[in-house]
């Protein structure tokens, strides 16, 4: 079964159902996948903070200045 929104000319093609699998309407589907991009993308952004602190921390361990570096735990908050 489709939806139709013909008022405006747009088509929306998702396929609405009735099992746990399938979305039940348009504003609970749409809703759910942009809160889904949201954490996939917040966790993204984190998980690259959590990389570029790290090279930090090991590019600095390895001068002179790098042992205050690391012995502050700052890569580590």
């Amino acid at each position: 079964m489709y939806m139709c929104l013909c008022k405006c000319g747009a088509y929306d093609r998702t396929r609405y159902g009735r099992t746990r699998a399938t979305p039940t309407s348009f504003v609970t589907h749409h809703t759910q996948q942009i809160s889904k991009a949201a954490v996939v993308n917040d966790s993204k952004a984190i998980l690259k903070f959590i990389i570029s602190r790290k090279q930090k921390a090991c590019s600095c361990t390895s001068s002179t200045t790098g042992a205050a570096y690391a012995a502050s735990g700052v890569w580590r908050a």
